[in-house]
């Protein structure tokens, strides 16, 4: 059974953890650790404890079940009480993504922001599934298969704000675990 809310990884020795949310949190650690033991993960200071402390140093917590509307509101206030922007492995504040988009429209992605397609081009880079985002963002699923695709929104370069390998880093709530 899924469970949607918000978790806490945290590194036991140096007592530094990641919040992060999902719709999935049990496929979302299982994604964390087979990234992190692949030695793939993008967040570089995540990554190099894992590897200096190993894996049995690590705990994972689910802090909060919630429903998927309020996934980044609770992830925000747990990243707070945790204060990982500065302490931990989240170096972002969460931004809510919400949007209602008309889906009768012809022009549905001219309703979406340039900030909107960024932030969601880099859920897909930390592999959420176009549904899984749409679900959390509110933003029709539609929409964000033509910016998966490119065949909308393509002027959008998302090099000048994230870059691909710092993407966990920055959106690590959007997010990877």
């Amino acid at each position: 059974m899924k469970i949607c809310g918000v978790y806490k990884i945290e590194n036991k020795e140096n007592n530094k953890c990641i919040i992060g949310s999902s719709i999935d949190i049990k496929q979302r650690w299982y994604t964390y650790k087979c990234k992190l033991n692949k030695g793939s993960y993008g967040n570089k200071e995540l990554q190099d404890d894992w590897n200096t402390y190993g894996s049995d140093c690590f705990t994972f917590e689910v802090l909060e079940n919630c429903a998927v509307q309020e996934l980044y509101v609770q992830e925000s206030f747990w990243q707070e009480v945790f204060a990982v922007s500065l302490h931990g492995y989240n170096k972002n504040k969460i931004t809510k993504l919400t949007r209602t988009i008309n889906i009768g429209t012809k022009a549905m992605s001219a309703s979406i922001t340039e900030e909107d397609v960024l932030r969601i081009r880099a859920l897909l880079n930390l592999e959420y599934s176009a549904m899984e985002i749409a679900n959390m963002t509110n933003i029709n699923y539609n929409i964000i298969y033509t910016i998966k695709n490119k065949s909308s929104w393509e002027n959008v370069d998302t090099s000048t704000f994230y870059d691909s390998k710092d993407v966990d880093y920055i959106l690590s709530a959007y997010y990877c675990a």
